[in-house]
């Protein structure tokens, strides 16, 4: 939950976005969670603050991937694996 809250908190301050979506997936060996804006993206290397860095450590911390994607606009998928049900 947390991730999904830093997500939209980006997005709602810095996107500029017009549009948002978030798929949440179940599958059989894991969770899937996509979240992603038609708005103006950002340089990961002028990075202002901790928000990409602690999804990605939360993430990591329950054993899931993590990747950005900057074009035409922002979006970042998460998996993470099922535990248990």
């Amino acid at each position: 939950m947390l991730i999904t809250k830093e997500a939209l908190n980006n997005i709602a301050k810095y996107s500029k976005c017009t549009e948002v979506s978030i798929i949440f997936t179940i599958c059989e060996t894991e969770y899937r969670l996509e979240i992603k804006d038609n708005g103006i993206g950002f340089d990961p290397e002028e990075k202002k603050g901790n928000g990409i860095h602690n999804m990605k450590k939360r993430t990591e911390e329950m054993h899931g991937t993590f990747d950005l994607f900057i074009k035409n606009g922002t979006s970042i998928k998460i998996s993470i694996p099922k535990f248990r049900d």
